[in-house]
């Protein structure tokens, strides 16, 4: 018989990510997201910047806003899908 395996912070890597999740899930506001849109500052980044040096920047200083979801349910990744399709449509 297999038995599950619990999961627990053993090594550095998986210390840190629990630490950082930990804090994620426990703080209550974020200053930079946006009250009426629910927009991080990498939805704003990829709806009005084309520099992916500096997106690349904003996202290594704050990776969790990659995966948050705007109040109408889409991710920084999918503003990125809806203006490829855009651009590929004035094609």
């Amino acid at each position: 018989m297999i038995r599950p395996r619990s999961v627990t912070p053993e090594d550095g890597l998986n210390l840190e990510s629990f630490a950082y999740i930990t804090a994620y899930l426990l703080e209550k506001t974020d200053e930079n997201i946006d009250v009426n849109t629910g927009a991080t500052p990498a939805h704003d980044f990829v709806a009005n910047e084309n520099n992916l040096e500096l997106l690349d920047q904003k996202l290594s200083q704050y990776p969790h806003y990659l995966f948050m979801l705007d109040k109408s349910g889409q991710t920084p990744l999918d503003y990125s899908i809806e203006e490829g399709l855009k651009a590929a449509q004035r094609e």
